[in-house]
């Protein structure tokens, strides 16, 4: 049994961290965001990703993507963890979307009751921007990295279409928010996956408070041995 475990994972998408104070409260508020060992951001910049982290007391990885037109800011995803992060790196992904603006992943390594433990916050590009092919292109670029690094592993953030996460199960990940439902509008896009975790129990479950701060519920998964 793996001892990285029990795990406490989530992901938010911040909507261009244009309602950052009510985020940081949500955050500060709900059990499963102020208690996760790993929280992934999107829509993030510099300041929002420091601020969360200040905080909710976590270290933080971030890497902007570029600086986008809508708001003038830095912007990208970012990962916030409770254990040490060893490093951190920004993972290139194909298919730029509107405005020519690159899209990245965030991979680092946490130190996780002394166990290395690969992570990844993700954002891939929309249905509006790139094609269902091009998508998938981005979601085979994580994996395809993840598979060059042996052990745990752990991959959270916003995919834009929940089709995606078969390519994860196929390549042997679990994923923990299969059945977490709508959290966008209609869709189900906001995922946790993980590998080489042999858990026992496992939830998860969407936070509706997020929706004051943005368009995204935050979600959250938790597995123990």
């Amino acid at each position: 049994m793996s001892t990285v475990l029990p795990l406490r994972l989530a992901t938010f998408n911040l909507y261009f961290a244009d309602r950052l104070d009510r985020a940081l409260r949500v955050a500060a508020e709900e059990p499963f965001l102020a208690g996760a060992d790993l929280l992934a951001l999107q829509e993030a910049d510099a300041d929002a990703a420091h601020r969360m982290a200040d905080r909710l007391g976590l270290s933080v990885a971030y890497h902007a993507a570029a600086r986008h037109p809508r708001t003038g800011r830095d912007f990208g995803p970012a990962l916030l963890s409770r254990w040490p992060i060893q490093e951190h790196r920004r993972l290139e992904l194909p298919h730029s979307g509107l405005h020519g603006l690159p899209r990245i992943a965030v991979a680092a390594t946490v130190l996780v009751r002394g166990q290395p433990v690969l992570a990844y916050s993700v954002h891939f590009g929309t249905m509006r921007e790139i094609l269902p092919g091009q998508q998938a292109a981005q979601a085979r670029v994580v994996l395809e990295d993840a598979a060059r690094r042996p052990g745990p592993a752990v991959v959270a953030g916003d995919l834009n279409r929940k089709g995606l996460g078969r390519l994860f199960v196929e390549q042997g990940w679990s994923w923990l928010t299969r059945d977490v439902g709508r959290t966008h509008l209609v869709w189900s896009f906001d995922h946790v996956f993980v590998r080489g975790l042999n858990h026992g129990r496992a939830a998860s479950g969407s936070v509706r408070a997020a929706l004051g701060a943005s368009d995204h519920r935050a979600v959250w998964a938790e597995i123990h041995p």
